[in-house]
């Protein structure tokens, strides 16, 4: 039985990179006019701090760089809110497939919290979808 060389907090760091990301561009949306689109931010805003909360609790080495580029304007809230969370619960459900495939028991918590972040992404998402602000998202049939 081989050893893993995975670097856990490496796992942990990457997707406290994405999330750092994801809740820059959220939260000017969040900031924005009330609206379904800024209350959708805003509970999307909060639950992605909780999983960046519970992951730095649960990998207290990794940390993610605090990014100093400023948020792009929001435009169309509406709008921009609907693609900030499609390509944030892409990029989430990306990392976590890839760190699956390098370890799934040395990157379990950036995997699970990966899982968690694309839950509340998800469920803002569909938020969105039944007040019809959204489009729902295609479904790949072919995923294994």
């Amino acid at each position: 039985m081989s050893r893993s060389s995975a670097d856990p907090q490496a796992g942990a760091a990457r997707v406290l990179a994405l999330l750092g990301a994801t809740l820059g561009a959220l939260r000017p949306l969040a900031a924005d006019e009330d609206g379904e689109g800024a209350r959708t931010a805003r509970e999307a805003v909060a639950g992605l701090v909780r999983v960046r909360d519970w992951l730095e609790a649960a990998a207290p080495g990794a940390r993610s760089p605090v990014s100093a580029a400023p948020a792009e304007p929001a435009t169309d809230g509406d709008a921009r809110l609907v693609a900030v969370l499609r390509a944030a619960i892409d990029d989430l459900e990306a990392l976590s497939e890839a760190l699956e495939r390098d370890d799934p028991v040395a990157h379990f918590d950036a995997v699970q919290a990966s899982g968690l972040a694309a839950a509340v992404l998800g469920a803002a998402y569909l938020r969105l979808v039944r007040t019809g602000l959204a489009p729902p998202r295609p479904v790949n049939l072919l995923a294994p």
